[in-house]
């Protein structure tokens, strides 16, 4: 199942208001025949062409005016096999604006994976459609929806074009919506069986930022020789690298980096005067001289890939009030001389193999800010010998920490409610394993090729003499 496509159906139709249509079935303000048609066949291309105009209310259809407010939402989903199973915890950043008179554009960003879509009021069907195209996994996916207003304001969609799900059929039901809250629930079918199913709320966070120009890819050329404010801290830096980034809606993006450059990079905190908020897909890849990079407060986000194959890169320092949030997938993969990380205290989630391959990490901390680690997050972090999951974690999925050779002990959270598939499988040295809560559910695989002892508290509920088919002890018969 393709988490980002899953979750991005969550905010089709964000604040839908009363009175949709006059009688006659027209907005009042606009000739329907004065309207840009709708073409036959909608493509990325043209998704990606609306996505990139800036945010037009004007002469805006009550169809799609209804749809709700442009600005930055947040959704958050508890999915699972069924509605009885919702296991897996997931949240996404929604930005959402208006174009053309008559299209609701979005933008999904999900663990640093994005989908980008168009909504529109077909008049002469008297129904909306709705067209997703987004990568997930190292796969492009597209999705096409249609949707009617059902009863109290409520909306209903049902998937049309699904490739990826093959006979599958998705819906989508609203139960309760407010101007600023949405809540839902989906349920995902194939062969008429029920194979997934979902609970989501979405909830509006702040408004769109101010654009003042185009989106534009530019070259930064650091100089450190020339005079300069001391408040600049890109004018520290002790070399010279050719940064490469862009800047939409006044926020900055790092997106590339001359492969020769070496030693320590400082990102910097603005560029031109704006903020720097992320360090995009690949945007330090394969910088194999780079030993240490700095990271200013002001960064939310680090993309897929982001410093993967940095194989001599020893330090990462973010600054004490970071603000950053997520951790994408691969951000750092195969930085085989990586030896410790501190985890700031905002981020919420750690993405697919954020640190898979760290071979010469010795020490992670985990802040209790985190609520999911992602798949095979630390695989192959053969160096690492104890863990602490921190009460914040609900979640930690499939091989996150798969063939950790030198794990010794863990310390599992109380909020941890599921573990998937191998998590911990092939650790081979894995002796001791505390569980400060109740049972979550598992895999009979979870704790395979392992020697370990399950610990747990006393008072903890749903224990038994065997978990995984690991034998389970008090915390107080720990040798």
């Amino acid at each position: 199942m393709k988490n980002l496509l899953l979750i991005a159906v969550t905010i089709l139709a964000v604040g839908c208001g009363k009175n949709q249509t006059t009688d006659n079935g027209k907005p009042p303000e606009i000739e329907i025949e004065d309207l840009p048609p709708i073409p036959e066949q909608v493509t990325k291309e043209f998704v990606m062409t609306l996505w990139n105009q800036p945010n037009d209310e004007a002469n805006l259809i009550k169809e799609i005016k209804n749809l709700g407010k442009a600005g930055i939402w947040i959704a958050k989903r508890k999915r699972g096999p069924s509605k009885n199973e919702l296991v897996t915890n997931e949240e996404a950043k929604i930005t959402i604006k208006f174009a053309n008179q008559r299209y609701m554009v979005r933008k999904v960003t999900m663990d640093n994976a994005s989908a980008y879509s168009a909504i529109t009021y077909d008049f002469e069907k008297e129904k909306y459609y709705w067209w997703e195209f987004g990568e997930d996994s190292g796969r492009d996916f597209f999705a096409q929806y249609s949707g009617q207003l059902l009863d109290g304001n409520l909306f209903e969609w049902e998937s049309v074009d699904f490739p990826s799900l093959e006979d599958g059929k998705l819906k989508f039901r609203e139960i309760s919506r407010t101007d600023d809250k949405i809540e839902a629930v989906s349920e995902l079918r194939k062969g008429g069986e029920i194979i997934g199913a979902s609970e989501d709320t979405l909830t509006w966070s702040e408004e769109l930022p101010t654009q003042t120009k185009p989106v534009e890819e530019n070259v930064l050329d650091v100089k450190p020789e020339e005079p300069v404010a001391e408040t600049k801290p890109v004018e520290e830096l002790p070399l010279n690298p050719n940064l490469k980034y862009e800047i939409k809606y006044d926020e900055v993006t790092i997106t590339g980096c001359d492969k020769k450059a070496s030693g320590t990079i400082i990102i910097p905190a603005t560029i031109e005067g704006k903020t720097v908020t992320s360090i995009g897909e690949e945007a330090l890849v394969i910088c194999t001289n780079l030993k240490s990079i700095i990271i200013p407060d002001s960064v939310t986000s680090i993309g897929k890939s982001a410093f993967m194959h940095c194989s001599n890169l020893t330090s990462i320092t973010f600054g004490k009030n970071s603000k950053l949030t997520s951790i994408g997938s691969q951000a750092f993969g195969d930085c085989s001389n990586l030896k410790s990380i501190i985890i700031p205290d905002s981020v919420t989630s750690i993405g697919f193999m954020a640190f898979g391959g760290c071979s010469n990490l010795t020490s992670i901390i985990i802040p209790d800010s985190v609520t999911s680690i992602g798949r095979s997050a630390f695989v192959i972090c053969t160096s690492l010998t104890n863990i602490t999951i921190p009460n914040s974690v609900t979640s930690i999925e499939e091989g996150a920490f798969y063939n950790c050779s030198s794990l010794t002990s863990i310390t599992i959270g109380s909020s941890v409610t599921s573990i998937g598939v191998m998590t911990f499988g092939g650790c081979s040295r894995l002796s001791t394993v505390t569980f400060l809560g109740d049972t979550p559910k598992v895999d009979k695989s979870t704790f395979e090729d392992t020697p370990s002892t399950i610990y747990r508290k006393p008072e903890a509920k749903g224990w038994g003499d065997t978990f995984a088919g690991r034998p389970v002890k008090l915390i107080s018969e720990k040798p």
